[in-house]
């Protein structure tokens, strides 16, 4: 009677082919984050990277009355308006716009449409119709903008767009909760506490600079303080924090 032999080397392949799956998976799936909680560039998308609008995104059309805002002066603008809009308004040089939409009577869905590239904030339907924070004119701003308001029939809203300039500087710990921008003086590191998970964008003008580029993009899905180095050079700088319910961001 003959012995069969075993296929140790094919049970040996297929073992390390087994490992190296499970290896390559837990690689992607893990957040990778360096010792201030910054993804590696190779997990980021390009800055500007083109993002196709959901099909149901809306787009200008005589429902949408204009509302002309004119020039953004120094201090900011406000807007208030009832029903669907397109606000067309002129950056203030130089700036990003943070956008701050309030709507106590607003419901699911409420659309804000970036007409300039085109893009909905929040990547589509508002998730907070009632209240909402985000920043345009960042990516290729031009000098002209329009922003398309789409709300449930007579709602009243009312839209404050603030240059970062215009920004209050903060010089000592900041507490706050949700989604907002804070505009900072510090030349050391600044450290946020909330809870897992955070998402941290960072705004800086270089000196001799026309425009704030984006800085740093921090995710933080594990931990609930993270670490964030200002940008070499520059004071003040701007950070937009994200994160589910209250924070504090400490400066050294």
């Amino acid at each position: 009677m003959s012995t069969q032999r075993r296929p140790a080397v094919t049970d040996v392949v297929v073992v390390a082919l087994a490992v190296s799956v499970v290896v390559a998976a837990w690689f992607v799936l893990t957040p990778r984050v360096d010792r201030a909680g910054q993804p590696y560039p190779s997990d980021l998308p390009p800055a500007g990277a083109p993002r196709t609008p959901p099909a149901d995104t809306p787009t200008p059309w005589p429902g949408f009355p204009v509302r002309p805002a004119g020039q953004i002066p120094a201090a900011g603008l406000t807007v208030q308006g009832r029903g669907n809009s397109e606000v067309r308004y002129a950056r203030f040089p130089g700036n990003p716009t943070r956008v701050q939409f309030s709507c106590p009577t607003c419901t699911t869905p409420t659309w804000l449409v970036d007409l300039a590239r085109p893009h909905p904030l929040g990547g589509g339907p508002l998730t907070t119709p009632k209240r909402y924070d985000d920043v345009v004119d960042y990516i290729d701003p031009g000098p002209r903008n329009r922003l398309l308001v789409k709300v449930r029939t007579g709602a009243a809203w009312t839209l404050v767009l603030t240059p970062f300039d215009a920004l209050p500087v903060q010089t000592a710990t900041v507490d706050r909760r949700d989604t907002t921008f804070v505009r900072v003086s510090t030349s050391g590191p600044v450290t946020l506490r909330c809870p897992p998970t955070s998402f941290v964008k960072t705004f800086a003008r270089p000196p001799g600079a026309t425009e704030y580029d984006v800085g740093r993009v921090i995710r933080e899905n594990t931990e609930d303080t993270v670490t964030i180095d200002p940008p070499h050079g520059t004071d003040p700088w701007v950070l937009l924090i994200t994160c589910a319910g209250p924070w504090t961001l400490t400066l050294r």
